[in-house]
């Protein structure tokens, strides 16, 4: 299966409250959302923001409002995530 693909069935079925889907997504997703949090903590706040803890957070906001995702195409889950 195609990735683009991949990740719009595990999307779907996450949003439909699908837990190993979700995991997946989140799992996939991790390394990518990590990167894109630590270039936007500005270089003073580096040493007093950990990126861990804010991959935490957007991990439980997204358990909370999963069922609201909508898909809209390949990487609709990351660009909801970020």
């Amino acid at each position: 299966m195609e990735e683009g693909a991949h990740q719009i069935e595990l999307s779907q079925r996450a949003a439909t409250g699908d837990a190993v889907a979700l995991k997946l997504l989140l799992t996939e997703s991790r390394r990518r959302l990590c990167d894109h949090i630590s270039r936007r903590i500005p270089a003073r706040l580096r040493s007093a923001v950990d990126v861990e803890d804010i991959v935490q957070e957007v991990h439980i906001e997204v358990f909370r409002r999963i069922t609201s995702f909508q898909s809209h195409g390949p990487n609709a889950f990351y660009r909801w995530l970020a």
